[in-house]
């Protein structure tokens, strides 16, 4: 009798893939559909388009007030600064703050950092703690690792291809930390895990294009060798391979009061800050 469970399982996970990019398409047809402007803005799509008539009269209906770039510039500087001046004068100056007198204490810590924002259930319904971000990387690696002991390895590739816009796609509409790009900065590590040359220059290429180009964020101006140059606030993330890449995979000191002393440490450094600005402050 011919043996057809290598078959059956092939199409099991073929099957399974398929029903899960119908769902991730009509989905994310439903996001892109929402979220148009902003997805035309980031790939410079164009959503309009000028057909010019046979008609001899002006066509043209919003006219330049302003004779060159330089002159706009000049204008919108000096509008924002009247704007800014007069919004300011809006503030309102209670019990007498400012100006501030002769030895008055001012605390320079966020309200953020002593008055915490707290949850009462593990899954909350606008944005999901970071555990979840692991935690769903963690099943899709699972699901992987499954597909590699039980099928052949194209099959295991085109899994790996087709998981990457699943986990961007899983990740955002279920708004885990970081949302898919949280997912998918796991998966990077385990599509190139190991200690060649290539696995780490795909983990730097990789987190690259995560940090820099997919979540961007922040520029700094820098002036390096007489070049001005932007330096990205999220791409300083992947200054973490540098202690990635040193870990040689071996336990380094430990000892029961240094763990504990890095158990505590969260807990007690907030409290610190606490007493300080309570002190600062009274």
């Amino acid at each position: 009798m011919k043996n057809t469970k290598p078959k059956v399982r092939l199409w099991s996970v073929l099957t399974g893939l398929t029903a899960i990019l119908t769902v991730a398409a009509i989905v994310g047809n439903i996001i892109a559909n929402q979220y148009a402007t902003t997805l035309n803005v980031a790939l410079n799509a164009s959503t309009y388009k000028i057909i010019k008539g046979e008609t001899t009269g002006d066509t043209e209906y919003f006219k330049k007030g302003f004779a060159s770039d330089e002159e706009r510039e000049a204008y919108e500087a000096e509008l924002c600064a009247t704007v800014e001046a007069e919004g300011a004068a809006l503030l309102k100056n209670e019990n007498n703050a400012l100006p501030l007198a002769s030895g008055a204490k001012v605390s320079l810590f966020g309200h953020g950092s002593v008055d915490l924002m707290y949850g009462g259930t593990w899954f909350y319904p606008v944005h999901q703690n970071v555990i979840w971000t692991l935690l769903m990387a963690l099943m899709i690696i699972h699901l992987l690792e499954n597909v590699r002991k039980k099928c052949k390895q194209w099959v295991y590739l085109l899994v790996c291809v087709l998981m990457v816009p699943v986990s961007l796609v899983l990740g955002t509409l279920c708004m885990v930390d970081y949302y898919g790009a949280g997912v998918l900065t796991v998966l990077i590590f385990y599509f190139f895990h190991g200690r060649k040359w290539w696995c780490l220059a795909g983990q730097l290429a990789a987190l690259y294009w995560v940090n820099v180009e997919l979540l961007g964020g922040l520029m700094y101006p820098v002036e390096l060798l007489g070049m001005d140059i932007e330096i990205c606030q999220q791409g300083l993330a992947l200054l973490a391979l540098i202690p990635i890449w040193l870990y040689r995979g071996r336990q380094g000191y430990h000892s029961k009061p240094f763990q504990y002393t890095c158990y505590a440490f969260y807990p007690v450094h907030m409290l610190i800050l606490v007493l300080i600005q309570n002190f600062v402050t009274r």
